[in-house]
């Protein structure tokens, strides 16, 4: 297989062609394909071949987040697929994927059916990071994806500039997320309106620009033009215990020297309603404080990255200090310049990491990829009420439990009568996947359909395939009078 190039090859066309094939009638009828619990609804339905369920090679990468194309080299077709950071490459009638420049042997190739190119489904999904199960009988395909607190939706926003001629001139191929509001949260409204509108105007601005220069360079070289690419797409670097930080990528080739690419980086507290400047997750970094924080750590990290080349950069890192990016991980805060804001393009992205727990941020999102997770609950059974399990997924998980009474509540060294205490609960993985925990406070007699609980909790967990124990989110639900 052509090991094509890590980004939308310029001149990537859209083509619907129309070849004769020969396939095998599908094993199964009326394939079901879920992708986290939703229906995927195709325009060809999916077949199964070789005991391999393949679909619509657009409909499924769109719907994994994916910029997608498809091209014709050299009298053969290609499907070029990429998210930030993993890059897929497909060729018709060849049993082979190539991911992030490694090649990978198929059980069946992709192939054009009904003018639709379809390709393997859990080849791609996999390769997408993805955990793909198959229900025997139902005939149905679920794809899961990796789960946050908060659900989001890949949306698309494609568009096709074109000559009179119909010679594509500019190729326009943006994803964007779209947070789920089932509460109709005005901030998680304002979030999502952000994320839809910088996509509209980044292709705005671009076409408003550029395309009497794409009309004008096709005019020049014909045969030889390559439309210009315009593409955008974004990471989650955290999405649990109410933190949110997304990263967009927006990808530009408009015939210059090189292609750009241009990182932005937006972090949230969702539950407080706010999204987050750089000094709101330092430590004992006032406002007026954070630029000079900032000018002094990437000073030092440039002259690092010099060794002594005489590259002038003081100035740039001066003016460009209050605008510096940062995005939040399980580990850290990373803060980042992008190319030719205070080095040229050759030197790429600048970067800084500061981990939690060495000082200088301000939060810890404790409870990632741990052997166990721990937590305390105040509690006072002598009242009758005691924290017990309501529900959990005890195929993924198990819990440990015990109380002790709270030593430093006595009198004069005397423990008081019908005190408190603490009650622990341990979590340990038992085997891959989610799972969801749920906890009361309430007199274990009482039925809960009669007496609501004093407190309930829920915590929602990720298993690992080593069993260890991540925090997605804790839920709280008070009924004290």
């Amino acid at each position: 297989m052509k090991n094509t190039s890590k980004k939308i090859m310029a001149g990537a066309l859209a083509l619907a062609m129309v070849m004769p094939t020969s396939i095998a009638f599908a094993d199964k009828e009326n394939v079901t394909v879920l992708l986290n619990g939703d229906k995927l609804n195709f325009d060809v339905a999916p077949i199964i071949k070789n005991d391999r369920t393949l679909v619509p090679m657009r409909a499924i990468f769109e719907a994994l987040g994916c910029n997608v194309s498809y091209y014709q080299y050299d009298g053969e077709q290609y499907i070029n697929a990429y998210t930030m950071g993993k890059y897929i490459d497909l060729q018709v009638g060849k049993a082979n994927i190539n991911i992030d420049g490694i090649d990978t042997a198929l059980d069946v190739a992709p192939e054009i059916i009904d003018d639709r190119t379809l390709i393997p489904l859990r080849a791609v999904s996999e390769a997408l990071d993805c955990k793909v199960d198959w229900d025997e009988a139902t005939s149905t395909v679920s794809i899961n994806q990796e789960q946050g607190q908060y659900k989001i939706y890949n949306r698309k926003y494609n568009k096709s500039i074109k000559a009179e001629d119909g010679t594509l001139l500019m190729d326009i191929n943006c994803v964007y997320p779209e947070v789920d509001n089932p509460e109709k949260d005005s901030f998680f409204d304002s979030v999502n309106e952000y994320y839809k509108t910088r996509v509209e105007k980044l292709v705005d601005e671009i076409v408003a620009e550029y395309e009497a220069v794409a009309k004008e360079d096709y005019a020049n070289k014909g045969a030889e033009f390559n439309a210009m690419e315009i593409s955008s797409n974004y990471k989650v670097t955290i999405n649990r215990k109410n933190w949110l930080s997304i990263t967009t990528m927006d990808y530009t080739n408009l015939g210059g020297a090189h292609p750009n690419t241009t990182l932005e980086s937006k972090s949230y507290q969702m539950f407080m309603g706010k999204e987050l400047c750089l000094y709101d997750v330092l430590k004992n970094v006032d406002f007026d404080q954070a630029d000079q924080f900032v000018y002094d750590k990437f000073d030092a990290k440039v002259k690092e990255i010099l060794q002594g080349e005489d590259v002038e950069y003081k100035k740039l890192l001066n003016e460009e200090k209050g605008n510096v990016n940062f995005y939040i991980t399980d580990d850290s805060v990373v803060m980042y310049f992008n190319p030719y804001q205070i080095l040229p393009y050759a030197y790429g992205q600048v970067n800084i990491e500061l981990p939690y727990g060495e000082g200088e941020v301000g939060i810890d999102l404790d409870g990632y990829n741990a052997d166990q997770y721990s937590f305390n609950l105040s509690g006072n059974p002598t009242t009758g009420y005691t924290w017990h399990i309501l529900e959990i997924d005890e195929d993924i998980i198990s819990v440990d439990d015990s109380y002790k009474v709270d030593e430093n509540d006595n009198e004069d060294g005397v423990m008081m009568v019908g005190v408190g205490g603490i009650y622990t609960f341990t979590v340990k993985g038992i085997k891959e996947g989610y799972a969801k925990l749920t906890l009361v406070y309430s007199r274990p007699w009482e039925d809960e359909s009669d007496v609501l609980p004093l407190e309930k909790r829920t915590y929602k967990f990720k298993v690992s395939a080593d069993n260890k124990v991540t925090v997605i989110s804790e839920e709280y639900i008070f009924n004290h009078e």
